[in-house]
């Protein structure tokens, strides 16, 4: 955070009214005032054969097994610096301690109600609108949108996303996992990095299975400001967070506590 000081110039001409009485008089200019501002938030850095914000579909189809591989091993070593510097810069502009964005499922609510003061809108393009008719038309007329997310906006929130996944997998250490899913492989997720562990169960051949839940899915709750009936709200994320931890189970179905991890200088405000 730096500090931006009030001018006013130096010219007569420029003088607001109560400058030039003070002037006028002999007297002393009354104090500067201080006005605090924020650097500009700093957007992921994707490598560069990855190009723009990696959150189509189409991106992950395209991938070899070992190019999914090495994207999730660069993903997770991103997670926690993106987490950082997600919460750090949230609670300066919110002017919360970090340890109230620490606390989880409770930090999804002030992180979401400082999310949609950056969620920004532009217009579809019309190459854009008939590519959506396309593949969406089918399911109405409802789907071929008429404005999207920014570029800036999907930025933060695929942090947000690292953020919702890197928590569950600190409190779950034994439990959840990132990975990513090779079957099946038109399912919506695939290749792309997920969190596996969750609803355990033994398949047919008594094979340990469970579910996985995608971290940038559950974020698309932000999408809810596409339709009118969907408005979004400030306890979205929570309520997500909520219901993934609720399905952290045994076998037997028995649901798993968290941990409270360790966060080190983080919980230094």
């Amino acid at each position: 955070m730096g500090k931006q000081y009030a001018d006013f110039g130096s010219y007569e001409g420029n003088c607001p009214p109560e400058r030039k009485a003070w002037k006028q008089n002999g007297g002393s200019p009354p104090p500067v005032p201080v006005v605090e501002t924020m650097e500009p938030y700093q957007y992921i850095q994707f490598p560069e054969h990855m190009g723009t914000i990696p959150l189509e579909p189409e991106f992950f189809d395209l991938l070899t097994t070992k190019q999914a591989r090495e994207y999730l091993e660069w993903y997770k070593s991103e997670v926690p610096k993106r987490f950082e510097y997600l919460i750090s810069y949230c609670a300066q502009e919110m002017k919360i301690p970090r340890s109230e964005l620490l606390k989880f499922p409770e930090g999804c609510i002030p992180l979401w109600k400082w999310f949609q003061t950056k969620l920004t809108m532009r217009p579809t393009t019309q190459e854009e609108q008939d590519k959506m008719r396309r593949e969406f038309g089918f399911l109405g007329e409802w789907h071929v949108l008429k404005r999207i997310v920014t570029e800036e906006s999907r930025s933060i929130a695929y942090d947000i996303s690292m953020y919702y996944g890197h928590q569950l997998v600190s409190r779950y250490p034994n439990d959840l996992a990132w990975g990513f899913v090779l079957k099946p492989a038109g399912i919506v997720y695939y290749k792309s990095p997920v969190i596996t562990g969750f609803c355990k169960y033994y398949n047919k051949r008594g094979k340990l299975c469970s579910w996985e839940i995608s971290p940038s899915m559950a974020v698309s709750q932000w999408k809810k400001i596409y339709y009118d009936d969907q408005k979004i709200t400030d306890d979205d994320l929570y309520i997500s967070a909520v219901a993934a931890m609720k399905k952290v189970t045994t076998v037997e179905g028995e649901v798993v506590p968290p941990v409270e991890p360790v966060w080190g200088d983080l919980e230094a405000d």
